[in-house]
């Protein structure tokens, strides 16, 4: 082969693993996860196996190749000790394939050039801290080739010299315009105040991190505009420079410490989080704030600063939620630091990035001003307040950051009546402005005058903006007051228009009758009346309400879903209005209503005694079946003793609520009324009862249950609360006599098909039965009839009311000692 060949075929060589390598780097730089690693573990054997391919099919190239190729590897800055270990198996590898080819001895050439490389690469691993320079092993390997040409000198190894100074030459100048472009690459890279990384360079540096579980620490100066400002922008550089400086030596070794904006400072940790990394960034704050910084002249000035710190996999989003821990330490207050871990709230209300950016804007526009502000996204979920809005409403940031502004509302229905129309005029007009009834955390009421607009980017509404003022007393319309009022005192009220078309109602309302607002909107008021008020009464109260502007008396009225009249004492008031209602300044009629069974429950709170008309009505049967039994007044009471005693301790056992027990207790009052139609010689007959008169007396259980059944259909005046209370009765009077296991009687119900106000006074009912003195036996010790009861426990019982019974067994009260309670409970 001639001589321009073989400079021709080494330029090739050298270039074509130039290019291969090249090629690496490049793709390397373009692809994430797993095949960005497939492609490091790879990047110093594919061009070796591409050497070895040359070799052989390629005339006038020897292994000499080898020891340059890993001369050149190892002229790329410090080596890590992988690449070290590559590199010594690439050239065992060379080793090994001399050794298997012939003419071993003849290609102590290539021995030589390997052994140069050996020592070089033993150099790296011994004293890998000094700087390495290709020139010098390049030179070497260049002056080992001549001295074996001088001493040998023939065509064979003259070739040999020129391949091996020609690869050596081009991979030379190939190191030399790397180190160059890797030079400006880190100029690019690096900020030229600080020599901290600039944004440039942290992307770049978080692309190779990309995956791998870090800390992303972002630093802030607070009021550092007023360095600038007051004492220049040479000072300003001097404070950038210092803090720059001691963050660095603050930071872990091997993390990327970065100039993220002009006063941002950003520090990525390629290090997995743990507690102890809490301290150590409590000391690098620590770093920044403690000791003041000299500026030219000789004053020193104190540094304060607000960190962020966000820990997870690298990424930008990383970088996101420390932005996001560095937002919320400066509305709290700056000179702290807001860790991830303890903004929760916060970072979800925020993970959109369009709601973010809102956030943030809202703060800066609004943290000083003296006018209180809200913002909120388009679906109406608070994402920021300003400290002057915390002070008028009397909530914390950290309280009202992701709630609906509903939480504000004073009790009631009063802001939610207005909700729809302020989303139909923030939807169609993009703006609202009215007066909102709202309650301070210790439920002090407040009115406030808002003004809300919409916020768009780009055209696209990104959220929407208030501001608060209080409005005064003497701005609030009567209206307004008068259903704030029944809001807060959870009573029906309703406004009615002047053609007595009903406009607005609340939850209240809605709950009595049974209804919901679309049902009642635009309905007359005269529909929702009792046929029992004549039509003579109310045009007396359109005519009152009307001429005087108030009318107060008795009304009765229909539930719309709910069968039963519902008398209530109201009151109607003619006002003006300023709502979305009617037309501002129209006059409406409002009607705040008392039920009567808000009465009688009143009562009963504050005098202790139940005078409800259905606990009446219940004594008064109780009394008329003990025409025929003088001892049941005594037993049915004594039994709704038991159940109100047994039933308490079954609601703390969660099992049923204190309102259930209560009425279960009254109802159980009448669970023998049947018995009034049983024989009075059969009920005091002085010894047991044969089959047939047995099956006579089992009768009473369907007799009562028709009695109460026939009385429920014929109380149209009874309200819903009264009429379930009768209907409570009816159920236990047909089933008291079944038996869990299906054997009891009349219809053999078995289990939770018996209901449970049945089964609860199956058990008060055989407790007394067996406690007290009858006719045909004596009253059995407390003992006996414990054992009884448990013994029947899953037969006869309920297993679980007979479980409460017992554990309460010794508070068991004592009713048979003279002393019986009557069915109007004292307090």
């Amino acid at each position: 082969m001639g001589l321009i060949s073989v400079i021709a075929h080494a330029g090739w060589l050298a270039l074509g693993t130039i290019s291969i390598l090249e090629f690496l780097q490049m793709r390397g730089q373009s692809v994430e996860g797993i095949w960005r690693k497939v492609l490091c573990a790879a990047y110093e054997w594919v061009p070796a196996i591409g050497l070895v391919i040359w070799i052989f099919l390629m005339d006038g190239v020897d292994f000499a190749v080898f020891p340059l190729y890993v001369l050149l590897m190892m002229s790329f800055g410090r080596l890590s000790r992988t690449r070290i270990i590559n590199l010594f198996f690439i050239l065992c590898s060379q080793v090994l394939l001399m050794l298997a080819l012939p003419g071993v001895r003849d290609r102590w050439l290539e021995w030589a050039c390997s052994l140069v490389a050996l020592l070089s690469l033993m150099w790296h691993l011994v004293r890998i801290r000094i700087r390495f320079h290709p020139i010098l092993a390049f030179g070497l390997v260049a002056l080992v080739a001549f001295t074996a040409w001088v001493l040998h000198p023939d065509i064979a190894r003259l070739h040999s010299v020129v391949e091996i100074l020609v690869i050596s030459m081009v991979f030379l100048f190939y190191v030399h315009d790397a180190r160059v472009r890797r030079t400006i690459q880190r100029e690019r890279e690096r900020d030229p105040l600080t020599n901290l990384l600039n944004r440039r360079g942290g992307e770049e540096w978080l692309r190779r991190q990309t995956g791998s579980e870090g800390v992303a620490v972002l630093v802030d100066l607070d009021d550092f505009k007023f360095i600038n400002d007051s004492f220049g922008h040479d000072a300003g550089d001097a404070v950038l420079r210092e803090v720059a400086r001691r963050l660095q030596s603050a930071a872990p070794e091997g993390s990327a410490c970065i100039r993220w904006g002009g006063d941002e400072f950003l520090i990525l940790i390629s290090q997995p989080w743990s507690s102890a990394w809490r301290p150590r960034i409590e000391r690098m704050y620590n770093a920044v704030t403690q000791i003041p910084v000299q500026l030219p002249g000789g004053t020193e000035l104190t540094i304060l600063c607000s960190m962020g710190v966000a820990w997870g996999r690298m990424s930008h989003q990383l970088i996101i939620d420390a932005d996001r821990c560095l937002l919320s330490a400066k509305q709290t207050g700056k000179d702290r630091i807001g860790w991830v871990d303890a903004d929760t709230a916060v970072r979800q209300v925020w993970s959109n990035a369009s709601v973010y950016r809102f956030a943030r804007a809202f703060d800066q526009l609004t943290r000083h001003t003296a006018v209180a502000c809200i913002a909120t996204d388009v679906h109406y979920n608070i994402v920021d307040v300003n400290p002057a809005f915390e002070a008028l409403s009397g909530y914390t940031r950290e309280q009202l950051i992701g709630k609906k502004p509903s939480m504000l509302a004073a009790r009631g229905d009063f802001n939610r009546r207005r909700y729809p129309d302020i989303w139909a005029s923030l939807e169609q007009h993009g703006r609202w402005e009215g007066k909102l009834c709202n309650q301070h955390p210790d439920g002090t009421v407040w009115w406030a005058d808002t003004r809300m607009s919409a916020v768009r980017v780009g055209g696209v509404v990104v959220g929407y903006w208030s501001i608060v003022h209080k409005a005064e007393e003497g701005t609030v319309d009567v209206a307004a007051r008068l259903s704030t009022f029944a809001d807060q005192n959870r009573l029906p009220v309703l406004v009615v228009n002047r053609e007595g078309r009903i406009k607005a109602v609340n939850s209240a309302f809605r709950d009595l009758y049974g209804t919901n607002l679309h049902e009642c909107v635009e309905k007359r008021v005269d529909d929702i009346r009792s046929a029992a008020m004549k039509p003579a009464s109310l045009n007396d109260i359109r005519t009152s309400a009307e001429r005087i502007g108030v009318w107060f008396g008795v009304t009765v009225n229909e539930g719309i879903h709910r069968e039963g009249a519902i008398p209530a004492v109201s009151a109607i008031f003619k006002c003006p209005v300023d709502s979305g209602v009617v037309q501002p300044g129209e006059d409406v009629h409002v009607e705040l209503q008392v039920p009567l069974s808000r009465i009688l429950q009143e009562w009963e709170q504050i005098t202790g005694r139940s005078y409800s008309i259905e606990a009446i009505f219940l004594q008064t049967l109780a009394k008329v079946a003990e025409w025929g039994d003088p001892d049941l007044l005594a037993h049915v009471t004594r039994v709704s003793t038991y159940v109100r005693w047994l039933g308490k301790w079954m609601a703390d056992n969660n099992l049923l609520t204190m309102d259930q027990v209560e009425t279960i207790a009254v109802a159980s009052i009448t669970h023998d009324i049947g018995k009034v139609a049983i024989a009075r010689e059969v009920l005091l007959k002085p010894h047991s009862l044969g089959l047939e008169e047995y099956g006579y007396v089992k009768a009473h259980a369907l007799i009562g249950e028709n009695i109460l059944q026939t009385v429920l259909e014929n109380m149209r005046l009874f309200d819903g609360r009264s009429r379930a209370l009768i209907d409570c009765a009816r159920v236990i009077a047909g089933t008291h006599h079944e038996w869990w296991d299906g054997s009891g009687y009349p219809r053999g119900l078995r289990e939770t098909a018996i209901p449970l106000p049945g089964r609860m006074v199956a058990v008060a009912d055989v407790l007394d039965a067996l406690l007290s003195r009858r006719p045909y036996k004596q009253p059995w010790p407390k003992e006996r009839v414990r054992r009884y009861m448990l013994e029947h426990r899953g037969t006869q019982f309920d297993p679980q009311i007979i479980d409460v019974l017992d554990a309460a067994w010794d508070f068991l009260p004592h009713l048979h000692e003279g002393s019986e309670m009557g069915l109007l409970k004292e307090g």
